[in-house]
């Protein structure tokens, strides 16, 4: 059931799922994405951005993008409150190096949806990281309503362009060992981030990308 949906900015709306039943949903982990069957057409996949400690509902932020294939602009047309729809269990292809000495999690636009998954995960395990959130304007970025109040709001650093605070990529991802790094976003950021983070020494095996 979508029990919750919630615009953010004008093309950004949060989505939250229950079980029909109410009965607790399949555990996840931070990284995870749902399948999630729009119309029989439009099968999108979107990265969890809730707690993965919390299984009473999942969380999404989706983009209507009016240049795409229709299916998010079919999605924000169709999934109102209560509406029934039909979504996979949570699947993992972004895993959470845990054991991090130190960790950037680095999200552009609507990539900061896994990001906020990773920040509940590492703060529950009491790691050391960053949360870098890149937009081109303040008044397009998701989740800025969400992000102060979370525990680990003292991590959050935001860089919006129209502000003149974008983010120094080759200065902030400066390898030490055990850091590891990871980005999702539009391709150029990610390519930006993985680029910088490869200069600054960081391992293949610590540059994740979704």
């Amino acid at each position: 059931r979508v029990a919750k949906a919630e615009q953010m900015t004008s093309d950004v709306t949060k989505y939250e799922f229950t079980a029909w039943d109410g009965s607790p949903l399949p555990d996840w982990t931070a990284g995870a994405h749902l399948d999630v069957v729009v119309t029989p057409e439009f099968l999108r996949q979107y990265s969890m951005s809730g707690n993965p400690a919390e299984t009473g509902s999942y969380q999404i932020g989706v983009l209507r993008e009016d240049n795409g294939r229709g299916g998010s602009k079919m999605l924000h047309r169709i999934f109102t409150e209560g509406r029934r729809v039909f979504i996979s269990k949570p699947i993992n292809h972004f895993e959470l190096a845990e054991d991090a000495t130190k960790t950037f999690l680095m999200g552009g636009g609507i990539g900061i949806t896994p990001m906020i998954a990773f920040a509940h995960r590492l703060h529950a395990l009491g790691r050391d990281f960053e949360l870098h959130y890149s937009a081109s304007k303040r008044a397009g970025a998701g989740f800025l309503d969400d992000l102060p109040k979370m525990p680990w709001a003292d991590r959050v650093f935001y860089h919006f362009s129209d502000e003149g605070t974008r983010a120094d990529l080759n200065k902030l991802l400066r390898y030490t060992s055990g850091y590891h790094g990871y980005t999702c976003g539009p391709d150029r950021y990610m390519t930006g981030v993985i680029e910088a983070a490869e200069a600054g020494g960081y391992p293949e095996e610590a540059r994740h990308l979704e």
